[in-house]
């Protein structure tokens, strides 16, 4: 095609009005994370020479002024909107600060629980996307951090499990997302849905990629390392019937099958390697062998789920 026409072609496809309302949100968003710096790093200067009671009066007034603005704005509005979200990362400064200055001992998993307690009655008010995006990372990083510090040396969970933990509750959030949204459709955009997956699948791949190393060349073999990976595989496969069948999302769908396959490529992979620790050159041969063979079935597995999912009446919000 001659460079014109295909200029012309993309200017008689292109909507400018959706492009500027998309730039103007961008530029605004810049604008703002650049002013939240400046007073970010301003105070971070000068924090060591303000006294108690001036640390704590700069953090409630902040909070305090953003939830004025947030209650006069609205949380239907894009200002207001970002006014809840700011009242949700000053609350865990408020908490991080309350404990430095007091030196309260609490471990970091303390902080982040609470501040994801103290937060979820606002994320669950505001029906904002991007607060409910900002509460999940605050959740997600008080659950790894009770994890690592209680849940796996204290109750003995494996890795795994843990990682299946998580996933499920990326999984819970994003299913009361779903009914929500029948009633309330910006409440969950493409971008958040596609993290909320993102998430799940990846916490699924790595669960199933840990379990594989657990059952094959683990220190600890034992028969409940196989069944965990039989019980990681099966949930899966499910997930990808799920988002494949049910759901008819392309992305959930090929994340699924790309964990599916790699987990048990990877076992087939540490298998081989066990057997065969004494021959390199043919251990080499058939890692290429197993990692070609792997990547021709999930280009395949994936296509053909492709065309399912093209053939399939469409629904509302089915695509991430």
């Amino acid at each position: 095609m001659p460079k014109l026409d295909w200029r012309g072609a993309i200017a008689a496809l292109r909507d400018d009005k959706l492009w500027h309302v998309w730039a103007m949100r961008m530029l605004a968003l810049i604008g703002a994370a650049h002013i939240l710096a400046g007073i970010i790093f301003f105070f971070a200067y000068n924090w060591a020479d303000l006294s108690k009671m001036a640390k704590f009066a700069i953090l409630f007034a902040g909070l305090g002024s953003s939830f004025a603005l947030w209650w006069v704005l609205g949380p239907d509005r894009r200002a207001g909107e970002i006014m809840g979200v700011a009242a949700t990362v000053l609350t865990g400064v408020l908490l991080a600060v309350f404990g430095q200055i007091y030196q309260t001992g609490a471990d970091a998993h303390d902080l982040f629980v609470a501040w994801a307690l103290l937060t979820l009655p606002w994320a669950c008010l505001s029906l904002s996307p991007l607060h409910i995006l900002v509460w999940t990372l605050v959740a997600n990083t008080a659950f790894g951090l009770f994890a690592n510090k209680v849940m796996h040396p204290m109750w003995g969970f494996s890795g795994p499990v843990l990682l299946v933990s998580n996933a499920l509750g990326a999984g819970l959030l994003l299913v009361s997302l779903k009914a929500a949204a029948k009633a309330r459709p910006l409440l969950l955009p493409w971008w958040l849905e596609g993290f909320l997956i993102l998430g799940l699948t990846s916490c699924i791949a790595g669960a199933g990629w840990q379990a594989a190393f657990n059952a094959e060349v683990h220190y600890n073999r034992s028969t409940n390392a196989d069944l965990e990976l039989l019980a990681i595989l099966a949930l899966q496969a499910i997930l990808f019937w799920v988002f494949l069948a049910k759901a008819q999302n392309r992305l959930g769908s090929v994340m699924t099958l790309a964990s599916l396959i790699s987990t048990v490529a990877l076992y087939v992979l540490l298998e081989v390697a066990d057997k065969m620790s004494d021959s390199s050159g043919l251990f080499f041969l058939m890692i290429a062998a197993i990692v070609t063979f792997a990547s021709g079935l999930f280009i395949t597995s994936a296509k053909r789920a492709m065309k399912y999912l093209d053939a399939l009446p469409k629904q509302n919000g089915a695509d991430a």
